[in-house]
């Protein structure tokens, strides 16, 4: 890809614009990029965004603890993967954070003492109605849940995290598509990219997120 498609296609994914829509719609702004470089594209900035703002957040907590040195920082903004971030900070890293830490590690300091529920959506969640994200706070406050996922059954159910549950429709993990088995991308039902939590558990979630998987992606 060239610079200027690149450049043009950014901006029109920042703007709102879906990867389907910019591929039909927008060729003419785009150097006539389709659908499979469109979507190449989207996952490789979405990569180097969170790379970006994890690397920020190293950075001030070594800086806080008074042990970032010239030739840690410099390693630092050069490295290139998540992995490699991890592992330069891993010596630095906090054995035992606080929620309000781990909150601000996650650019949600002024929830960390919020006691109610939080509403979470994936930032590449297009087209949501108000009534779908009212009837969703509804089931998730009448059934007294800790966590509530919008969900869906999809006849094509490519590139969509899979919902892995129990023999008794217990929910077990989310499963993206590049890191599912076979028998895995034969399940139908999908991750919605959106959920309601209460708040406090959210944190205690958080701890466990990590990037093991085939995008690198936390």
């Amino acid at each position: 890809m060239r610079e200027a498609q690149v450049n043009a296609a950014i901006r029109l994914l920042d703007e709102g614009s879906t990867v389907p829509f910019i591929a039909r719609y927008r060729k003419e702004v785009t150097g006539e990029l389709d659908d499979s470089q469109m979507r190449l594209l989207e996952e490789r900035l979405h990569y180097l965004r969170e790379l970006e703002g994890r690397r920020g957040t190293i950075l001030a907590s070594i800086e806080e603890q008074d042990k970032l040195t010239p030739a840690l920082k410099k390693s630092l903004l050069e490295a290139d993967t998540k992995n490699r971030l991890e592992d330069l900070y891993l010596p630095y890293k906090p054995k035992r954070r606080t929620k309000a830490q781990i909150a601000r590690e996650a650019g949600l300091e002024p929830l960390a003492n919020f006691e109610g529920e939080l509403l979470v959506l994936n930032g590449d969640v297009p087209l949501l109605r108000e009534q779908t994200i009212a009837n969703l706070l509804e089931r998730h406050r009448s059934s007294g849940a800790a966590v509530t996922l919008l969900t869906a059954r999809l006849s094509d159910p490519t590139g969509y995290g899979r919902l892995i549950t129990s023999d008794d429709h217990k929910l077990e993990k989310i499963v993206e598509h590049n890191d599912a088995s076979d028998s895995e991308r034969a399940l139908r039902l999908v991750n919605g990219g959106v959920m309601a939590v209460r708040c406090p558990l959210l944190f205690d979630l958080l701890e466990k997120v990590g990037s093991n998987n085939a995008k690198g992606e936390t």
